[in-house]
């Protein structure tokens, strides 16, 4: 039935809730030290005056990308695939219009069904 369905489709959300509100923070935290850490590398080179930068620079650029890549491509991957669902979800009360469970030309239980499904949410 369909308040089944909602039912757990919703209390999952509310599991995942947090676990992705932690994630999207650490990641965004990873972010932001990032970006710090690389303006500070540019503030240095630029003010000693040299024109690029030494092994250790490359090295430390190396090693924080490599440790921010993953957390951010997994919270885009997250986001993306909450996407995909709800755009599935948005697809659901035309497949259920679609289908001809009677001979009738209007079918006002498929109607009743459709607009449920709808503002249901």
């Amino acid at each position: 039935e369909w308040n089944v369905l909602q039912a757990m489709l919703r209390r999952a959300a509310h599991v995942v809730e947090a676990s992705f509100v932690a994630v999207s923070t650490g990641v965004l935290g990873v972010v932001v030290l990032t970006s710090l850490e690389f303006v500070k590398m540019f503030g240095e080179a630029s003010s000693s005056g040299l024109n690029g930068f030494t092994a250790r620079d490359g090295a430390c650029m190396g090693l924080w990308t490599t440790w921010v890549a993953p957390p951010v491509a997994l919270v885009f991957y997250f986001v993306f695939r909450a996407a995909a669902i709800t755009e599935k979800c948005n697809r659901v009360p035309a497949l259920v219009n679609s289908w001809m469970l009677t001979d009738r030309h209007i079918d006002l239980e498929k109607q009743y069904v459709v607009q449920y499904i709808m503002h249901s949410a």
